[in-house]
């Protein structure tokens, strides 16, 4: 099996171990990828609702 050499901050080391721990880690970083982008939709949803609030048009 091919092994690649990863580096960690110290600080996603734990983040790290616990993904190894799941039985179905790819699974996991899936649904931490889609929770990702769903809070970046939101946001952006957000941010023109906001913009457009205002009536204004230029």
């Amino acid at each position: 099996m091919l092994r690649i050499q990863l580096s960690f901050k110290e600080n996603e080391k734990n983040l790290y171990d616990y993904i190894k721990s799941k039985f179905n880690y790819s699974a996991y970083l899936k649904e931490l990828v889609l929770k990702d982008m769903e809070k970046e939709n939101n946001a952006m949803s957000r941010n023109e609702m906001i913009n457009n609030s205002g009536g204004f048009d230029f």
